[in-house]
């Protein structure tokens, strides 16, 4: 059979586990680690977005036969076509809200750079995949009294997403893992200069 591979959730179930070592973070490691294997040991045809995946993959498997393919992600075009006009400063965070993002440490920057930027804002913008880790997000809000300067946007529209870009000063990834970043890569298309974590 074929197996399409978007992500390495064993890499993410490793980085929170290191980040957080405990017995259930260790188990979901060992469970992503032997569910990947099992997928790739008995897949004849492994398509993937990335070299970095596919090299990743490869180390995994046991056959130095396996079949694995990259198929790049795109970009669609009207990111292309966006004129980059921040109005203010904003900095957009684009990604799945999950702890894979770390969307919590993006806060304990905001509250940092508030003290020598009062009007800096953020604009966290996502799909809502953990709601658990949303929750936590906003009770961090009240609790650091950010609530002036952190803007969330869980599921918004595609045209949306596309204004959040243009109007926004700065792109930030503080994300723990990634194979292709392709919010970055939006909000490199736009314009926007990009400040992340070395994933």
């Amino acid at each position: 059979y074929i197996v399409e591979i978007h992500g390495l959730p064993r890499e993410e179930a490793k980085q929170a586990f290191l980040k957080n070592k405990t017995i259930p973070n260790l188990l979901a490691w060992l469970y992503e680690t032997f569910r990947e294997f099992v997928f790739v040991r008995k897949a004849s045809l492994v398509v993937t977005d990335t070299e970095y995946e596919k090299e990743a993959l490869r180390k995994l498997s046991s056959s130095k036969d396996l079949d694995i393919h990259v198929i790049h992600q795109g970009i669609y075009e009207e990111f292309y076509k966006q004129e980059y006009q921040p109005v203010d400063k904003t900095i957009l965070a684009v990604g799945t809200i999950a702890p894979r993002k770390d969307q919590l440490m993006m806060l304990e920057v905001i509250d940092r750079l508030r003290k020598d930027i009062p009007d800096i804002k953020l604009a966290i913008v996502g799909g809502l995949v953990d709601l658990n880790y949303y929750k936590k997000i906003q009770a961090r809000i009240v609790s650091k009294k950010l609530s002036k300067h952190v803007f969330l946007f869980p599921d918004v529209h595609a045209l949306e997403l596309l204004k959040h870009y243009r109007r926004s000063k700065i792109f930030m990834l503080c994300a723990r893992e990634e194979s292709q970043c392709v919010a970055m890569a939006e909000a490199m298309a736009v314009g926007l200069p990009v400040v992340s974590t070395n994933v």
